[in-house]
């Protein structure tokens, strides 16, 4: 009966054959007895079934994609914003740079105060310096006694063996504000000897104050004074100790006549 009719099949058609007519028959179990079998073809129709339901599902998960990638194109589209903004929708916040702090600038010293001649000083310095621009003028008391203050306020603070080269320099710098020619008439001022305050810079081995009037470019150094001495005799007698010091005795050489001889004036 029905186990022939199964092994008939099964020495039938070769193996390539019943693959290409897609019919088989496969032992399910057993019914009344006899063996129940079951054909391809209802599975082939199962099948179907499936690759058309999997294929419709493919179809919507493609569409499902596209719809996504559209979705993404237009997020990737609002999401194009300014740094710092946030993306709408996304709740991504984008991150602006950390600031880098810049390191404080070193504190510079607090600046000295600009020097300035007192009040008497300065007004004495501007009568005279009036009176220099007229030059032949018979100089007025007012005159006299200007020329006179600034004579003994130069000759203190430049001509003793105590005097400071800075306040020296700050005075110098003063004159030449006021008046170049203001400058160098208080640079070769000479008092009742004829000494200027070169001779007694040299005489007291001061010789940063001799470079600062040489510095000045006005200072007279071929002056004699009354016993007929310039500054560059004195300085050959003087006590040179500091290389520096050397140096601006060279100077003033390089400066002066050395050729100049002494002269007893009357």
């Amino acid at each position: 009966g029905a186990l022939k009719s199964i092994m008939k099949k099964r020495d039938g058609p070769p193996r390539s054959e019943a693959e290409g007519s897609k019919k088989s028959l496969q032992f399910v179990g057993v019914l009344n007895g006899e063996y129940e079998s079951t054909s391809s073809e209802e599975e082939e129709e199962e099948e179907e079934e499936e690759d058309s339901s999997s294929e419709k599902a493919s179809a919507d998960s493609s569409d499902s994609e596209e719809q996504d990638t559209e979705t993404s194109d237009e997020e990737a589209g609002q999401g194009e914003q300014e740094p710092g903004q946030e993306c709408q929708g996304g709740g991504v916040t984008l991150m602006e740079p950390p600031e880098v702090k810049e390191k404080p600038a070193a504190q510079t010293p607090p600046a000295l105060p600009r020097f300035e001649l007192s009040p008497r000083m300065r007004e004495a310095c501007l009568i005279v310096k009036t009176h220099l621009g007229h030059a032949g003028a018979t100089k007025s008391k007012e005159v006299l006694a200007s020329s006179s203050l600034v004579l003994q306020e130069w000759f203190r603070l430049s001509s003793q063996k105590s005097s400071i080269p800075d306040t020296v320099a700050n005075h110098l710098l003063a004159f030449a504000e006021l008046s170049p020619a203001l400058l160098a008439h208080v640079v070769n001022l000479a008092d009742g000897n004829g000494n200027t305050a070169l001779h007694y810079s040299v005489s007291h081995s001061n010789f940063h104050i001799v470079q600062l009037l040489l510095d000045t470019g006005v200072c007279n150094v071929d002056h004699q004074n009354k016993a007929g001495y310039t500054a560059l005799m004195l300085a050959a007698l003087a006590a040179v100790e500091q290389e520096d010091d050397m140096n601006v005795v060279r100077r003033l050489f390089s400066m002066g006549n050395v050729n100049a001889k002494a002269s007893q004036v009357g």
